[in-house]
């Protein structure tokens, strides 16, 4: 009969953490090598364009991501120096990833004071219903250390082909609270007539271009 420890650890599975781990908290250090790396971020805020920089993730360098801030509402924070930061894994070198994963999405826990709210949440919408998986990380700039932030998947092709048997279909962004992201609050699928062009100011198309995206749109509401 074997002993109980050689039957524990026959039963167990050993297998790699992954990046969304919600029992890992990774440090994630970005090295700027631009002298106004800072600026170079705010200023590109509005075109949502990337600046260089290297990542390490447990020991590992990835030179060479894109980096720039993300959000609407949750970029407008106070203390303006914890800013939402998204990263590009492939920007500049093709192929990167993390993981199998190209993009990370650094969160501020904006209005959230207690820092829970979407790791939770998306912990229990993963039982009854594809969700991102989310989990904590520690964030280092240029050798200073910036907090506490949450990590969170990506809603991509990546994300539907998990999830689903294909990751074609449309995907579109939404913010359904008034005054909020693109549309300012009549992104809620409720229906606005049959003209395309009344619901192209409240969602923004993050899939490729099929050519009935947003007939797609008007029939689904």
């Amino acid at each position: 009969m074997l002993p109980l420890t050689a039957i524990l650890f026959s039963t167990i599975s050993v297998t790699p953490q992954d990046f969304y781990d919600e029992d890992t908290v990774r440090d994630l250090k970005l090295t700027f090598h631009q002298s106004n790396w800072w600026n170079q971020l705010d200023q590109n805020r509005p075109s949502e364009s990337y600046i260089k920089a290297d990542l390490e993730v447990d020991g590992v360098l990835y030179p060479d991501v894109g980096v720039r801030f993300k959000g609407n509402s949750s970029a407008s924070v106070w203390p303006a120096e914890k800013m939402p930061f998204k990263i590009k894994m492939d920007e500049y070198v093709s192929g990167q990833e993390i993981d199998n994963y190209n993009s990370i999405n650094l969160g501020n826990s904006f209005m959230d004071p207690t820092f829970c709210r979407e790791v939770v949440t998306y912990h229990y919408l993963r039982k009854f219903m594809p969700a991102p998986k989310a989990n904590f990380v520690k964030l280092w700039l240029n050798g200073t250390y910036w907090g506490i932030y949450t990590n969170t998947q990506q809603v991509n092709g990546e994300f539907i082909d998990d999830h689903f048997l294909s990751d074609d279909g449309n995907r579109y962004k939404c913010d359904p609270v008034s005054g909020g992201g693109p549309g300012g609050g009549d992104s809620t699928l409720t229906w606005q007539g049959s003209g395309a062009s009344a619901y192209q100011d409240d969602y923004q198309l993050k899939s490729d271009p099929t050519g009935t995206e947003w007939v797609d749109l008007v029939d689904l509401c």
